[in-house]
Parts: structure tokens; sequence; C-alpha cells
């Protein structure tokens, strides 16, 4: 079963539901805060970083495939925002 930030990469963010956008946004952050912690040391810095992550994820929009290939996209942009 695909989970909800499969949304990302098939429809409008900003035209969901925001219940919907809030439960995308909490799966991302939990995906994403444990390498983004890992690599910078410092929780608002992580904060800071998921958030412009996110506004860029959502502002591309990949064409994925499946599940797999859209969380291995969203790890490369989060790396490049946490260095």
């Amino acid at each position: 079963m695909e989970s909800k930030l499969f949304f990302i990469a098939t429809d409008d963010f900003v035209a969901l539901n925001p219940d919907l956008q809030r439960e995308i946004y909490m799966e991302y952050y939990k995906l994403v805060y444990s390498p983004i912690i890992y690599m910078v040391k410092d929780h608002a810095t992580a904060e800071d970083i998921i958030q412009i992550s996110f506004l860029k994820v959502i502002k591309k929009r990949p064409a994925a495939e499946n599940e797999a290939k859209l969380k291995a996209w969203i790890h490369v942009v989060v790396k490049k925002y946490g260095l």
C-alpha cells in the first residue's frame, strides 16, 4: 500500500484538503528527520532544512513511478539542503 507521501508526486499539493496536507507533511517529516539530524546535529537547523526541502519537493513534483523512487529522490533533495 502506498503512503500518503505519494500524493506529492501525483497531485497538486496546494489543492489538497488541509488535513491531508498536514498528514503528508508529517509523513515527510518522519521520513527525513533522522538523516537530517544526523547531518546537522541541531534540532532547529533540522527543522529549517525540513521545511525548505519540503517546499522544494512540492514545487518540483517529480514524475515518480513508485513510492520507492519518490523516497529516494526526496533523500537526494534533503542531502542537498542539509549540507
